[in-house]
C-alpha cells in the first residue's frame, strides 16, 4: 500500500491554523505522515507544536524576509461565500483586525506560500516511489478520513489537480501527486519557474499551465474540489478550505 504524506507551510501569523490542521488530521483518523515547513516561526511555537504532535515533522526554515504587506495580488478573490469581511463591525469582531486586506501580501507570506514546492522536492527525494503527497494550504481542516479515497482516486494517475473551464490552475491550494521520475522532473521545472518570479503570487498557477499544457506523459486527473477543497463547508467533504474569505466564515471559525 502506498504511503500518504500531507505537506503544508506556514509562518508565525498562521500558527493557529497549523495547530487546527494538525488536530483535525488526528481527529479524522487519517493514517498519514506530516511534513510542515515553519517559516520564521517563533521557537516557543515550534516547541509547542512538536510537543503536541511528536510524530509530525516540523521543518524550521528561518530566513530574512520582509513582513510588510506592500505587494498587490493580480487576482482579487470573489466573496462568494458572503464572508463577514465586508461587514465592518463583524469583521473587527471576527478577525480582531480593523484593516484586514486579502489583496495585499508580504515577501514572507509569498515565500511561505510557494515553499510548498520546496517541501515536495524534499519529499520526492527522501521518500520511495509511489508515495502519495497531498499538498494543501495551512488553512485547511480535515473533516473525514482521507486514506481510501486518495488511494482509489490516484490509481493510474500521476497528478490530481483542478483545472477550470478556461484552462487555468487557480485552485493550486490543494493538489495530489504520486512519486515517480516523471513527477520529480515536472516539479523541479515548476520550482525553477516559481523561484525566478517568486514575488508573483499567482506564478504557481501559471507554471502549472505552462508545463502541463506541453507535457503529454503525466497522467492527470481532475481534482474534485467539492471533496478535497470544500469552500461551502459541507459535512460529506474530506477537506474544508479556508481559502481567502472563507476562513472568516463563522462556520469555519
Amino acid at each position: 500500500m502506498s504511503k500518504i504524506i500531507v505537506t503544508f507551510s506556514f509562518n508565525n501569523d498562521y500558527v493557529s491554523y497549523g495547530k487546527l490542521l494538525c488536530k483535525s488530521i488526528i481527529e479524522s483518523g487519517s493514517n498519514v505522515k506530516v511534513f510542515a515547513r515553519c517559516v520564521n516561526v517563533d521557537i516557543k511555537n515550534i516547541k509547542n507544536l512538536k510537543k503536541l504532535y511528536p510524530k509530525f515533522t516540523f521543518f524550521e526554515d528561518n530566513r530574512i524576509l520582509d513582513k510588510e504587506k506592500k505587494f498587490l495580488k493580480n487576482e482579487i478573490p470573489k466573496n462568494e461565500n458572503l464572508s463577514p469581511i465586508y461587514n465592518k463591525e463583524l469583521r473587527k469582531y471576527v478577525t480582531k483586525n480593523k484593516n484586514y486586506n486579502v489583496t495585499k501580501f508580504s515577501e514572507e507570506s509569498v515565500y511561505t506560500c510557494h515553499s510548498r514546492f520546496l517541501n515536495i522536492l524534499k519529499i520526492l527525494k527522501d521518500e520511495p516511489k509511489n508515495t502519495i503527497i497531498l499538498c494543501i494550504d495551512v488553512d485547511t481542516i480535515f473533516k473525514n478520513r482521507i486514506n481510501e479515497d486518495i488511494l482509489n482516486d490516484m490509481i493510474n494517475c500521476n497528478l490530481m489537480i483542478y483545472k477550470n473551464i478556461n484552462g487555468e490552475y487557480n485552485e493550486e491550494g490543494c493538489f495530489i501527486l504520486k512519486n515517480s521520475d516523471k513527477i520529480n522532473l515536472l516539479f523541479e521545472n515548476l520550482n525553477k519557474i516559481i523561484q525566478n518570479d517568486f514575488l508573483n503570487w499567482d506564478i504557481d498557477g501559471y507554471a502549472f499551465k505552462k508545463l502541463l499544457t506541453k507535457n503529454k506523459t503525466i497522467k492527470i486527473k481532475q481534482l474534485d474540489i467539492s471533496k478535497y477543497k470544500d469552500k461551502k463547508l459541507t459535512d460529506k467533504s474530506l477537506l474544508w478550505s479556508g481559502d481567502s474569505h472563507v476562513k472568516n466564515n463563522l462556520k469555519f471559525r
